[in-house]
């Protein structure tokens, strides 16, 4: 699967809320500024509960009663992080960002931050 192919999966199925603490938001979503906004404060919130749940595991690894770092743990690891990639995806979509925007992007921030790493 590509990116754009998952990028149109993603749009399939996200279930945006259209309605916040009893507020319905149907009349300010028809401005673009609110509607972009509720998709990325969507994605980020899911993105950052996935990504506790990550961490969840990992602590349980380390300092909970699992005591392996087996393959069932990187079964569950790999269905959290597959969450994380379905709200990240989420997130560059309602920016209008790639994968390849992100990572040139990375790239570049982490070339100049760490130049001795890179042989610079």
């Amino acid at each position: 699967m590509n990116w754009e192919d998952y990028k149109e999966f993603v749009k399939k199925v996200e279930v945006t809320p259209q309605h916040v603490n009893g507020i319905t938001l149907r009349p300010l979503l028809d401005s673009y500024e609110i509607t972009q906004l509720n998709r990325v404060l969507h994605a980020s919130l899911g993105l950052c509960g996935e990504a506790a749940e990550v961490l969840e595991l990992v602590k349980k690894c380390m300092y909970g009663k699992r005591k392996s770092f087996d393959a069932e743990v990187k079964e569950k690891l790999k269905d959290e992080l597959s969450d994380n990639f379905f709200y990240l995806t989420l997130d560059l979509d309602a920016l209008g960002l790639t994968l390849e925007d992100i990572m040139e992007h990375n790239k570049a921030k982490l070339s100049a931050r760490y130049p001795e790493l890179l042989g610079g």
